[in-house]
């Protein structure tokens, strides 16, 4: 739980960090999905967020939502997330 909760606090204060996946998988263990759901999706939602991080959490998304039992959510997630256009870096 203190993982989940350290995890959370972090990436609210900054979404762009790395710790997306081992967040999604402490909240999981901890039962505390609909936070980390909340979080994930205010996340995507943030036009300030680099598109390649908001993909990354996105790719994550629709599967804890599919893994919550929020079947519905995690398919229109995970179309949303194919129909997107793919960002390519800029080259060097």
């Amino acid at each position: 739980a203190e993982l989940d909760d350290f995890l959370h606090t972090l990436l609210t204060q900054n979404p762009e960090l790395p710790f997306w996946e081992p967040y999604f998988s402490a909240a999981a263990r901890t039962g505390t999905t609909g936070r980390m759901l909340e979080l994930a999706r205010r996340a995507t939602a943030n036009a300030q967020l680099a598109g390649q991080m908001r993909g990354e959490i996105r790719a994550r998304l629709y599967q804890a939502l599919l893994a919550a039992d929020q079947v519905d959510e995690g398919v229109k997630e995970l179309r949303a997330l194919l129909a997107a256009p793919v960002e390519t870096p800029a080259p060097a």
